[in-house]
């Protein structure tokens, strides 16, 4: 199935481009797309969640790195369309995928993220059809309650790169660094409409532990997540910002400063 993408939205330079982004966004968008293109990566937005399938079907076994679908952004468990979710894929010189990256859009008007977390429709759409035995998101944290402003927010769900591009740099960025960032700009711009307020991820424990964390742009996290889906169980972190915060990460982005502190620890 290709996915309809907004009129603006036919790749990422066009979305940078539209005069609803705002400047700093613009600019930042621009800086890391070109980041990428000058070590060898063309980070494009991609229509067709067959090809989403492909790539994950042919990168699924890669013994380092592979790459999976969870349920919150696969079209087996959940609606997936054109108005809540996008896809963006860097290929190498050769056209073969090398990054992998999903951003859902999520309904947090009348609800947390915590109530998400409770009755698994963050996982599901249709929990009592989908969920098996033993799924659950248990979570002692605060900051998935305080996630509500009556507004959206972005989940960004998919993060691969291949096995190839380990270590490989733009200057002195490794491109792990740029594609994430990339990708929730590019959100910010293309559902501009329903105007996100939040932008989220989860990450696993021992990687944050690594300090990963300060290379990818998050201005908070908190652990205290554990993540338990078809008869697997991990130890996650939830990486969140706001729009505020997205916005000024971005006005250092085009000022070429990625480099962050290892972001704040919620208390």
């Amino acid at each position: 199935m290709t996915l309809a993408l907004k009129p603006r939205a036919d790749s990422i330079m066009s979305l940078a481009e539209a005069r609803t982004t705002p400047e700093p966004v613009r600019q930042a968008m621009a800086r890391l797309f070109f980041l990428a293109l000058e070590a060898g990566v063309t980070v494009e937005l991609e229509p067709d969640q067959d090809e989403l399938h492909r790539i994950v079907a042919a990168n699924q076994g890669n013994p380092k790195h592979p790459v999976f679908l969870a349920p919150p952004n696969d079209r087996q468990y959940c609606r997936l369309a054109p108005d809540n979710f996008m896809v963006t894929v860097g290929r190498d010189r050769s056209g073969r995928a090398v990054t992998l990256n999903t951003a859902k859009l999520v309904d947090l008007r009348h609800r947390s993220l915590a109530d998400t977390f409770a009755d698994l429709t963050f996982y599901y759409d249709d929990p009592e059809r989908h969920a098996e035995p033993g799924d659950a998101v248990i979570s002692g944290a605060e900051a998935p309650r305080l996630i509500v402003a009556d507004a959206f927010a972005v989940y960004s769900g998919t993060l691969w790169r291949h096995t190839d591009l380990a270590g490989l740099h733009a200057g002195e960025f490794k491109i792990s660094q740029i594609t994430g960032r990339l990708l929730r700009l590019a959100a910010l711009a293309y559902w501009v409409e329903e105007r996100p307020e939040w932008f989220f991820s989860l990450t696993w424990a021992r990687l944050v532990e690594a300090g990963v964390l300060a290379n990818v742009g998050y201005s908070r996290y908190e652990g205290g997540i554990d993540l338990h889906c078809h008869g697997k169980g991990l130890p996650m972190v939830l990486n969140y910002m706001d729009r505020a915060e997205l916005v000024a990460d971005a006005e250092l982005v085009g000022a070429g400063v990625l480099h962050r502190p290892q972001p704040l620890a919620a208390e």
